[in-house]
């Protein structure tokens, strides 16, 4: 009994960290380091996802998450892994704005390095080809640049940290999937590859594997 009206009590955060203190918090950190692509992409940002929304939990919500909430959450993660790399900032500050609002790569306000990454990371449909083959070529041409690859790493890591909000079984289970299949071949590459650091790699691995396996055993319960 004393179990059960704890869990009434429970609530469910859909914004874990507040975005417009995460936003003040990157803008400080790309100031003090003077990261001149940085100072760049995070207004640019900001703009592109101006009214776009994480999606809401599907148990239903009225409360609304800002997009940016999730590249910014991103950045912050990188900086607290101490990625301290101005190109991959840029990068993760702008991974969604050419898939998400339309902007071509080339019309990003950043250098070629950061272009090439988020064109790298911008998933392109193929009528004429299946969804797996895409998704083979798509993560291919990813784990060939270092930079897209630590981006997208972190990227499926902010998601499975919010998808259980979010998504219903079949999704999660679908997601999981994915992520076994492609995403974490990505995080192997980053370890043997030693594109980060051992300790780098050990905290994005641990977070991403106790997620994931708690979701399972949850969802085979």
């Amino acid at each position: 009994m004393k179990e059960t009206f704890k869990r009434l009590h429970w609530h469910l955060r859909e914004e874990i960290f507040n975005t417009a203190s995460l936003y003040k918090y990157v803008e400080n950190f790309a100031i003090n380091n003077n990261f001149h692509e940085s100072k760049l992409a995070l207004p640019f940002m900001k703009e592109k996802h101006e009214g776009q929304y994480r999606n809401k939990p599907w148990f239903g919500s009225e409360h609304k998450v800002e997009y940016i909430n999730h590249p910014l959450s991103m950045a912050k993660h990188s900086i607290a892994l101490e990625i301290f790399d101005d190109n991959i900032l840029a990068s993760i500050l702008l991974h969604d704005v050419c898939e998400d609002c339309g902007v071509a790569y080339t019309d990003l306000p950043c250098n070629d390095t950061v272009k090439e990454a988020v064109k790298l990371l911008s998933y392109n449909k193929n009528p004429e080809l299946d969804k797996e083959t895409l998704k083979e070529i798509y993560y291919s041409n990813i784990s060939l640049n270092p930079i897209a690859t630590i981006v997208k790493v972190l990227d499926r890591c902010n998601n499975i940290s919010n998808m259980a909000a979010s998504f219903h079984d079949t999704r999660l289970i679908n997601y999981i999937n994915d992520t076994q299949i492609y995403v974490f071949p990505l995080l192997e590459h980053i370890h043997s590859s030693h594109i980060l650091n051992e300790a780098q790699t050990f905290l994005i691995q641990y977070q991403m594997f106790s997620i994931i396996e708690s979701i399972k055993n949850m969802i085979l319960r």
